[in-house]
């Protein structure tokens, strides 16, 4: 059984950095696609590396706020160490309805994700983990669960608690709403209104 590292914060910081070799991709999770980034360091590597998988936070989209994944992407190349990050449905340059957004849906695109690394020649198989910011910190602690060969695991701004008590006035303020209609329309300040689904 591996060992799972838990860190509940992240910085790194390097100099001499080079931008990694960053392909758009398009990833299908059975039921609908997910639009990615695989990011490989660009210079010639004769051994298998090592990849992380990073998940966003609800509302928000691959590249994260303030483009810290997109930074996290380049400073990772830096160390010779791949990356996948990308849109979960109804975010970013995702074409899938918000609606088809659920815990069990993200899970799934990140197996998908995960899979993608599994079988990529490029990569070493033993040395992949996973980060998650905000929600996506609970979907990484899910996907861990599900996926015992992920060798690690890093939670960025992570919700505190058991789980329910940082979500109560949510879903004080939105359950009325979400039973009435089967979904609640949630305001950002940040990017255009987001609908969560019942369940």
């Amino acid at each position: 059984m591996f060992k799972k590292i838990i860190i509940p914060s992240l910085l790194l910081s390097f100099s001499n950095m080079t931008f990694a070799d960053s392909q758009q991709i398009s990833l299908n999770n059975g039921s609908y696609d997910i639009p990615a980034i695989f990011s490989v360091p660009d210079k010639k590597i004769d051994k298998q590396i090592p990849a992380v998988i990073m998940l966003h936070g609800t509302g928000s989209q691959k590249d994260e706020v303030g483009n810290l994944y997109k930074s996290l992407s380049e400073k990772l190349e830096a160390m010779g160490i791949a990356s996948i990050r990308f849109d979960f449905a109804g975010s970013g340059d995702s074409k899938t309805s918000d609606l088809e957004y659920s815990l069990s849906s993200a899970v799934l695109d990140s197996k998908t994700a995960f899979n993608y690394l599994q079988d990529n020649p490029q990569i070493d198989k033993n040395r992949i983990g996973v980060i998650g910011f905000s929600q996506g910190a609970l979907i990484s602690q899910l996907l861990v669960i599900e996926e015992p060969n992920i060798k690690s695991l890093a939670v960025w701004s992570p919700a505190v608690g058991n789980g329910i008590a940082p979500m109560k006035t949510f879903f004080e303020q939105y359950y009325d709403e979400a039973k009435q209609n089967g979904y609640a329309l949630i305001k950002y300040d940040w990017r255009s209104p987001f609908k969560v689904n019942l369940t």
